[in-house]
């Protein structure tokens, strides 16, 4: 499973046989358009980033 809902970690029927594993994403501005990109390696653990919200900031959405 895939989420960016990070409650479902704190559910044990998932919990108990699930390993918390991410991708890890870089942000480049060409052009002066952002791109992201990810190199697709499996990492150990819960995301460090949360790149939605990063994306809405490089688009220009405000948040509050």
């Amino acid at each position: 499973m895939s989420t960016h809902d990070l409650s479902l970690l704190d559910i044990p029927e998932i919990a108990n046989f699930a390993d918390k594993v991410h991708f890890q994403e870089a942000f480049v501005v060409k052009n002066g358009k952002a791109e992201m990109s990810f190199d697709y390696r499996i990492r150990a653990g819960e995301a460090q980033s949360r790149n939605a919200i990063a994306l809405m900031k490089h688009i220009g959405l405000e948040l509050g």
